[in-house]
């Protein structure tokens, strides 16, 4: 059997499940309430397998208030401000730690140069060479310490170029997502009127023409059916 073959296979197993639970539960078979019963189903978010555990454990009916609202914690807009906060957190969590190592540096560089100035001077004063010898030695340990310093700022400096890039690369992730539908892969609504205020705007901005088609499927009730 093919890799294609073997996924819809898959596929259409999950979805059996699915319309079977959500038809023990009277839960309505409308696309959001299948997203959210898809989910649950093949276990990918904890929290929202235990909510609805804790529902059917307190044997609730699954009214439409309750769907509606699990919907919108997990995957509604809800869903989308708690991803940006705890993108937001890190973010601010990296900016902190830089920002305390750059002022750690600056004092570091200001000790060096009050120290490098109280040896200058003390150069000026001293004429035995055991002296000046110990005034050496100072300032090439004074010298270590401040490459030493200079390289730990590079190397926090490089560590939060790769983190941003991460949480850069997971908020562009997670921003598909809210476009995509989960049960076909195609983009859903949002994603349409995504793409049609950017058109609006583009032709807004600079008379860049653009046509809408609308298609209606013939006997789909058959590939929900199916599928």
């Amino acid at each position: 059997m093919t890799e294609p073959a073997r996924e819809l296979d898959t596929t259409k197993e999950i979805a059996k499940t699915v319309l079977l639970r959500m038809s023990e539960h009277a839960i309505p078979l409308t696309p959001e309430n299948y997203h959210v019963w898809f989910e649950y189903c093949i276990a990918s978010n904890e929290e929202l397998v235990r909510e609805i555990n804790r529902t059917i454990a307190a044997k609730n009916a699954f009214s439409r208030e309750i769907n509606d609202t699990i919907y919108s914690k997990y995957f509604g807009k809800a869903r989308e401000e708690r991803i940006a906060g705890e993108i937001q957190k890190e973010t601010q969590k990296i900016l902190k730690e830089v920002l305390a190592k750059v002022l750690n540096t600056t004092d570091d560089t200001a000790q060096y140069s009050n120290k490098l100035k109280s040896y200058s001077k003390k150069l000026n004063t001293v004429h035995d060479l055991s002296e000046i010898k110990h005034l050496m030695k100072d300032i090439i340990e004074e010298t270590s310490k401040m490459e030493s310093s200079s390289r730990s700022l590079q190397a926090r400096l490089e560590e939060a170029t790769v983190e941003t890039e991460a949480l850069r690369n997971k908020l562009e992730k997670k921003e598909r997502e809210t476009l995509i539908d989960v049960l076909t892969g195609l983009h859903n609504r949002k994603a349409f009127d995504k793409k049609l205020k950017e058109l609006y705007d583009t032709f807004k901005e600079k008379g860049t023409l653009f046509s809408a088609m609308m298609v209606d499927i013939d006997f789909f009730k058959k590939f929900n059916d199916t599928y």
